[in-house]
């Protein structure tokens, strides 16, 4: 009996050991990261914010973590499991060592990021999008597929050493929603010269075609013409097609809360998909437009009620930061709360909403204080009495490149009256001396600022910043005139400023 009252004790203490137990994180950067904080989100929590102390060290502890695959921002994707305990340190730059209780599986998936590499030659120019690089394009098929099937198999021999079977086996499939991008690019880059399709590229979205079109037009195709050297046989097409079209289960709520690969992957379905078929001719010539063609599209090909009010609320939350309109916001507004089952979704979309409100048309600008290339702050509250006309901007936004020359003019035109020009840069930080090299090489005017956190910083979301070009328009009192004002190219625009000075 006494052996029986012991066994049920030590039951008892394991499932409540279990149920109690506690996630610990640490780690330490060897890099300045710009911030005092890190990020910790993934959809089974809240998002978390973790200090950096002075020598770039955090740690964090919770009870509320459930396993699976996490977000972890300056550091990528983890996975975390109640009653690990978890050390990372960057090693060198970007590189990451994992060590303690859930090191193998993390050890792991940075590995298997990282081995790609070993079997196909990678473009990373662009921190934001690593592609192929250009010996890749000239593989035939074959073999270009053939190293994709080298390495997903070498990423699951990785994965099998864990015992953990829900790592294992999302794990895998995240590799495989890793790959589709480049296995896309490829198909649509394959036997391209890449330095002459960027060219054609950057061509087509910096170039001021309102003076000659059909100039800008024919050298765009120049260039593509002259980028291509090597063409797909009809067999090798149909099969890239055929890879690339594939259908893909886009209801598995599982996979969508742990891969942000399979994601992403959506992002690019909505792309092509709004492109096609009957979607094609659904307007698409504003956000409102914009946002009822992807409901259409999430609508028709989604099923699951946690992936589909996941979209439903990214796209009414567009629709109201993005329209101009203010009883166009309500309406949709009030339309996603008659159809979401989300109280947190409810109580983001509303904030979002009375943000917009709150910063429209008339009311006062919110505040900033950002700094200037000679890193001294301006505040928009030092140029009251003039008009302030706001460009936010990135270097690496092709349609902002392409409004500098339109507002070079325009600044030159209003050289003298009442009006300042500010030019707010959502560069992250860690690009701060790209984008003051760009500011300083290209000879920009006016006032030249970058936001302290990109689009986290306070007036960027204040203003319900999303998608860059934004220009905005304030009156000498700080009031705002419009909060989505014309573009530089936009002829209408010096009407409207005409009409104020």
């Amino acid at each position: 009996m006494k052996k029986i009252y012991l066994l049920i004790f030590f039951t008892f203490y394991v499932f409540f050991s279990a149920l109690n137990a506690q996630l610990q994180l640490r780690g330490k950067f060897v890099t300045d990261q710009n911030t005092s904080s890190i990020s910790l989100s993934g959809f089974n929590i809240a998002t978390h914010s973790i200090k950096l102390n002075s020598s770039f060290e955090f740690s964090f502890k919770s009870e509320k973590v459930f396993h699976g695959f996490y977000q972890l921002n300056n550091i990528g994707t983890i996975y975390l499991s109640k009653a690990y305990n978890l050390k990372i340190v960057e090693s060198k730059v970007t590189e990451f060592i994992f060590t303690g209780k859930g090191a193998l599986e993390n050890n792991a998936i940075h590995t298997a990021k990282k081995k790609l590499a070993n079997y196909l030659p990678l473009d990373t120019t662009n921190d934001d999008e690593i592609t192929v690089a250009q010996p890749a394009l000239y593989l035939e098929p074959a073999d270009f597929l053939q190293k994709i099937s080298e390495y997903k198999d070498y990423c699951k021999t990785l994965f099998n050493k864990s015992t953990d079977s829900f790592f294992k086996k999302y794990a895998e499939l995240d590799i495989e929603y890793y790959c589709r991008p480049f296995i896309q690019y490829y198909y649509f880059n394959y036997g391209k010269d890449k330095k002459i399709s960027d060219e054609a590229f950057k061509l087509l979205v910096t170039a001021d075609t309102s003076s000659n079109p059909a100039a800008t037009a024919k050298k765009y195709m120049e260039l593509t013409e002259k980028a291509e050297k090597k063409k797909l046989s009809d067999a090798d097409r149909l099969v890239l097609h055929k890879l690339c079209n594939a259908a893909w289960d886009k209801n598995d709520e599982m996979l969508f809360k742990n891969s942000l690969n399979y994601r992403d992957a959506f992002d690019d379905f909505f792309q092509t998909a709004s492109l096609s078929g009957k979607y094609l001719q659904m307007p698409y010539n504003s956000s409102e437009d914009r946002t009822i063609k992807l409901l259409a599209i999430s609508n028709d090909t989604v099923s699951n009620p946690y992936i589909l009010n996941y979209f439903r609320h990214k796209f009414y939350t567009d629709i109201i930061q993005e329209t101009k309109d203010t009883a166009i916001a309500g309406k949709y507004y009030r339309l996603f709360l008659s159809q979401n089952t989300r109280h947190d979704y409810a109580s983001e979309i509303t904030d979002t909403y009375e943000t917009k409100i709150k910063y429209s048309s008339g009311m006062p600008a919110p505040a900033f204080s950002f700094k200037n290339t000679n890193e001294k702050p301006v505040k928009l509250q030092d140029l009251r009495g003039k008009y302030v006309y706001i460009d936010v901007w990135a270097t690496w936004c092709g349609p902002c490149i392409k409004e500098i020359p339109h507002l070079q003019k325009i600044e030159e035109e209003y050289r003298g009256k009442n009006i300042q020009f500010v030019s707010i840069s959502v560069d992250k930080m860690k690009d701060k001396i790209k984008w003051k090299d760009y500011v300083i090489n290209n000879k920009l005017g006016g006032i030249q600022l970058i936001a302290d956190n990109d689009f986290e910083s306070g007036f960027i979301k204040d203003m319900s910043i999303n998608a860059i070009p934004r220009f905005i328009l304030i009156d000498p009192q700080g009031k705002l005139v419009e909060a989505n004002t014309l573009r530089p190219s936009n002829e209408e625009l010096k009407k409207l400023l005409n009409n104020l000075l």
